[in-house]
C-alpha cells in the first residue's frame, strides 16, 4: 500500500570549509593537498567564495526524505543515507515539509559538471544576481519543492534566499542536525 503523505527536509549546511580542513597545517602541507586533491581544494575554495558572495553561512543545500539524501555538490549529484546527515558537523539547520507526492530520486542523476564549467556558471550566476541560473544545489532543491507542490520564486537562487523565503512563508527553521530516520521532525 502506498502512503499518501511524505516528509522531506531541506538541510542547510556550511559545506566544506578550508580553515577547518587546513587547521594547523603549514604552507607546504597545504600546497601538497592542492596538488594531490585538486577537486577537494576546488570545493573548499568554492564554499568560501559562496560565503563571501552571498554573505551567509548557508552555503549548500541537501534534500532528504528521511531515508536517502540527495546531495548536488560542485561536481554532480551524489546520494547518501539520511543517517550520515545526522552526524554531519557542517549542518546549520533544516526545514521540513510534507507532500502527497513521492520523489523518485533517479530523475536527478546525470547532472555532472566539469569543474571549469561549473565555476564559470557559478560566477555568471552571482554576477547577474540570479538572473542566469544553472543546475546546482539550490536549483535542485527548488525542483524538488516544485514536484511536491511548493513553489518558491525564481529569485531564491542561493541557499540564504531560499531559507528567507521559507521563513517568510510560515515554515520553521530548526537549527542543528536533522533528526535520525527513527526519530521525529517535531522538536
Amino acid at each position: 500500500m502506498e502512503r499518501n503523505r511524505y516528509v522531506y527536509l531541506i538541510v542547510f549546511t556550511r559545506g566544506p570549509i578550508w580553515s577547518e580542513r587546513m587547521k594547523g597545517k603549514g604552507w607546504r602541507r597545504r600546497l601538497h593537498f592542492i596538488r594531490r586533491r585538486p577537486g577537494m581544494a576546488y570545493q573548499l575554495l568554492g564554499s568560501w567564495l559562496s560565503m563571501v558572495l552571498t554573505g551567509s553561512e548557508h552555503r549548500h543545500i541537501v534534500v532528504t526524505d528521511m531515508s536517502m539524501a540527495l546531495d548536488h555538490s560542485f561536481d554532480g549529484v551524489r546520494y547518501r543515507l539520511h543517517e550520515h546527515l545526522h552526524h554531519d558537523k557542517s549542518i546549520n539547520g533544516w526545514v521540513s515539509f510534507e507532500s502527497s507526492h513521492q520523489i523518485h530520486w533517479p530523475q536527478f542523476e546525470g547532472r555532472e559538471a566539469t569543474l571549469f564549467g561549473a565555476t564559470v556558471k557559478r560566477l555568471l550566476m552571482w554576477a547577474t544576481r540570479g538572473l542566469y541560473q544553472f543546475n546546482n544545489c539550490t536549483a535542485t532543491a527548488r525542483e524538488v519543492l516544485f514536484l511536491c507542490g511548493i513553489q518558491p520564486p525564481r529569485r531564491c537562487w542561493n541557499p540564504r534566499l531560499l531559507l528567507q523565503w521559507f521563513t517568510e512563508n510560515g515554515y520553521d527553521f530548526t537549527a542543528g542536525p536533522p533528526p535520525s530516520a527513527g526519530g521525529t521532525t517535531d522538536r
